[in-house]
């Protein structure tokens, strides 16, 4: 992250820090929603090979 001090000095630094907070924000907002994703995907994946070994099992 880079944070350019501009004539204003911390007003500026503040500015950015706010837009660069929410960036974060967004980008960890994201992260939890492909993480829940990714979670349930993997359930299922589980779920798909305890059936089949079930099966193959019974076969």
């Amino acid at each position: 992250m880079i944070i350019r001090l501009g004539k204003n000095g911390y007003r500026d630094l503040f500015e950015q820090a706010k837009q660069n907070n929410f960036l974060l924000l967004k980008l960890m907002l994201l992260g939890k929603k492909a993480a829940m994703v990714a979670e349930r995907v993997m359930t299922d994946i589980k779920k798909y090979l305890q059936r089949r070994k079930k099966s193959s099992c019974l076969s």
